[in-house]
């Protein structure tokens, strides 16, 4: 109900990219539109397959991912570079709104070392570009 309000109020891009934005105002800016990024609930886990285990000694901590990014997006693209995804998800938070961060589990050795080992990967996606996402050995198990 609340965002379907939001949305309302907002202006859509359609011309460009289809994005949705809200106009501000406050005592120091006379008024300034900025971005609604929608998010779908269901947008923010993925699974291969669900008979397959997750192992917290396969897994990577993906932070700077842009907030049009969903799980099964960060899926693919880790696959595409890594090969071997089983699972990705992106931290949420309170409110089950993303956060920047995310998890993605490997079903191997070899790709999860490949992941870490790279440090840091580009993604470019017809709505954005984000070049600062930083693998590192999994921070803390699942959280969400």
């Amino acid at each position: 109900k609340n965002v379907r309000a939001l949305l309302q109020a907002c202006t859509n891009d359609t011309a460009n990219s289809g994005n949705w934005y809200f106009k501000i105002s406050s005592k120091r800016m006379k008024s300034k539109e900025v971005q609604v990024i929608p998010w779908i609930l269901n947008d923010s886990n993925f699974t291969k397959s669900t008979s397959q285990k997750l192992d917290p000694s396969k897994t990577v901590f993906v932070g700077a991912l842009h907030g049009m990014l969903n799980a099964e997006g960060l899926a693919k693209v880790m696959n595409d570079l890594f090969d071997g995804v089983i699972y990705a998800g992106i931290d949420t938070d309170k409110y089950k709104y993303p956060i920047g961060s995310g998890r993605v589990t490997f079903n191997n050795p070899r790709s999860y070392m490949r992941a870490v080992s790279a440090a840091f990967i580009e993604i470019k996606t017809d709505k954005f570009t984000k070049k600062v996402t930083k693998l590192d050995a999994n921070r803390t198990l699942y959280p969400n």
